[in-house]
């Protein structure tokens, strides 16, 4: 779910670089922090952010290739600022080696609306979380790796939607597909959430097992 550059006016691409190089800067102290503690993290991340973009399709005389985003997987791996600045970089390395150097124009637009939105979401879905429900496993896998990956494509669908609508440059998107990736979407992110928790926890930053796999109090002790 790519702009193009043909698709804007300068200056409304040269207007989206003031917030994304914001986020980018509220963003890269996390990223440091996480660099030298979760390296490994980060390698396993990079397959999670890349491969969904490679798997893409798009509908015939249409300008939008859909594609799942793993975001939402990624920001329970690294946590979402540093997951933002990752997802970002691979954005930009797979724009260019698909359009050339003109995708970097549209770099940072392209990074608000189909990076920023899923970020969004598991932060706003994680802290609500922490307040209201309770510190199980299942919360953990179908709350935060389920429903927020679905969620988070549903926004990015309805921005990319929504600004379409305001800009005619812009192929409309055919909403009901992004329908069909939600699930897929959720699907994923979901199953390798479990996974992850099963086999390799550590890769998964924002899970603990002190607060989500605690043994309740009991009567009879060993």
């Amino acid at each position: 779910m790519n702009f193009h550059s043909a698709w804007f006016d300068g200056t409304i691409w040269q207007t989206a670089w003031l917030p994304f190089v914001l986020v980018c800067a509220v963003s890269l102290r996390a990223a440091q922090q996480v660099w030298h503690t979760w390296q490994s993290t980060l390698l396993a991340a990079a397959a999670v952010l890349v491969l969904p973009q490679l798997l893409q399709t798009q509908l015939p005389n249409h300008g939008f290739a859909y594609h799942l985003l793993g975001v939402n997987l990624a920001c329970l791996m690294l946590g979402a600022r540093t997951a933002w600045l990752a997802a970002c970089a691979f954005l930009l390395l797979i724009g260019l080696a698909r359009d050339g150097a003109a995708f970097f124009n549209v770099w940072a637009i392209n990074a608000l609306f189909t990076v920023l939105p899923a970020c969004a979401v598991n932060v706003l879905l994680r802290r609500i979380g922490q307040k209201i429900l309770p510190p199980n496993l299942f919360a953990y896998i179908f709350v935060y790796g389920f429903l927020g990956a679905a969620a988070g494509l549903l926004l990015t669908g309805a921005g990319l939607s929504a600004l379409a609508w305001l800009n005619p440059a812009v192929p409309a998107p055919h909403f009901p597909v992004f329908l069909l990736l939600a699930w897929g979407e959720a699907f994923l992110s979901g199953l390798l959430c479990a996974v992850l928790i099963a086999f390799a926890p550590q890769l998964l930053s924002t899970f603990s097992d002190k607060v989500y796999l605690r043994r309740e109090k009991q009567i009879w002790k060993d």
